[in-house]
């Protein structure tokens, strides 16, 4: 016996947030960092469903860089929480360690 699977029936955007960590990229562009919030609705559903969700977490946050307020490269996994706030929280982790990396590559500010 498998574990318990679910199917996400809705997801609402609630909140996004974009902000510029005042570091530029060596063609002039400011790097930051974009975090879209969703809610999710799940059902349960059973074995024989094709479906490669086994938890059902409540929120998700979809983060990805920018330079100049514009989406730039990859999108990563989602950040997910049961609370809002929660998700924010994880997200935000995510986003500090984005803003070390770049300070790294790029220093504090031009």
């Amino acid at each position: 016996m498998s574990g318990q699977k679910f199917q996400r029936v809705s997801q609402t955007p609630v909140d996004e947030s974009v902000a510029g960590f005042g570091i530029f990229d060596d063609k002039g562009r400011e790097i930051g960092y974009r975090m879209t919030f969703f809610r999710n609705v799940w059902i349960k559903v059973p074995d024989d469903v094709r479906t490669w969700y086994s938890s059902n977490p409540r929120f998700e946050c979809r983060t990805t860089a920018t330079r100049s307020g514009d989406r730039f490269g990859a999108s990563t996994n989602p950040v997910t929480g049961d609370t809002l706030e929660e998700c924010r929280a994880n997200a935000e982790k995510r986003r500090d360690g984005a803003l070390a990396r770049y300070r790294k590559k790029f220093g504090s500010s031009s």
